[in-house]
């Protein structure tokens, strides 16, 4: 089943989102993303989108470059815990998507 996540990340660092929400497939592969930054930019990507971009990224099947982590070991890995996660809803995740700018 595909997951759908908001992941809060606290950092002081306006280059980097504040809030990000994933499309986790069933093998742990981000294959969609929104960004939220603190200025109030708001940015969508994709396999499709970030094709674009980077080729290489398209390839890999994972716009994470690699596995997702599963929500209850991501504050084990980051220390000290910089990142809140909930689950969202299907729905709710591509209202965000669709009112998204590309990524590009």
């Amino acid at each position: 089943m595909t997951d759908y996540l908001a992941v809060t990340w606290r950092h002081e660092n306006p280059d980097d989102p504040d809030l990000i929400y994933y499309e986790v497939q069933p093998d742990r592969k981000v294959t969609r993303m929104v960004e939220h930054f603190k200025q109030g930019k708001v940015l969508r990507d994709s396999l499709e989108i970030s094709a674009e971009r980077n080729p290489e990224i398209a390839e890999l099947g994972c716009l994470c470059k690699g596995e997702f982590p599963a929500a209850d070991q991501m504050n084990a890995i980051f220390q000290p815990p910089v990142f809140s996660v909930r689950s969202i809803s299907e729905r709710r995740f591509e209202m965000l998507f669709e009112g998204a700018e590309d990524n590009l």
